[in-house]
């Protein structure tokens, strides 16, 4: 597994990629975290362990997901959700 932090300040994290990094996920959601929203696409049979409620939401495949479209989608998604600031976002395949 490959660790790769990313530097914001108070708003760091790290991104995880590799064998193992399922695993380790629920380790970065952070205690103030009441839930989380899960995206992948269809098709990624991977759904992680968080320890907090969370939700899945699904983005198309390939550049479709790619659009201020799909952030709306996912957006109102959180929205529906009742996540604030204090929740975690975790993704979930892609390329």
């Amino acid at each position: 597994m490959i660790r790769v932090p990313v530097p914001l300040g108070a708003r760091s994290y790290d991104v995880l990629v590799g064998a193992g990094a399922l695993l380790a996920v629920a380790d970065l959601v952070p205690g103030d975290a009441r839930t989380a929203a899960v995206v992948t696409q269809r098709g990624i049979d991977v759904v992680p362990e968080l320890g907090i409620e969370a939700t899945t939401l699904y983005v198309p495949d390939g550049e479709a997901a790619k659009s201020l479209g799909c952030v709306e989608e996912l957006c109102r998604g959180f929205s529906r959700a009742g996540m604030s600031r204090a929740d975690v976002v975790v993704a979930v395949g892609g390329g």
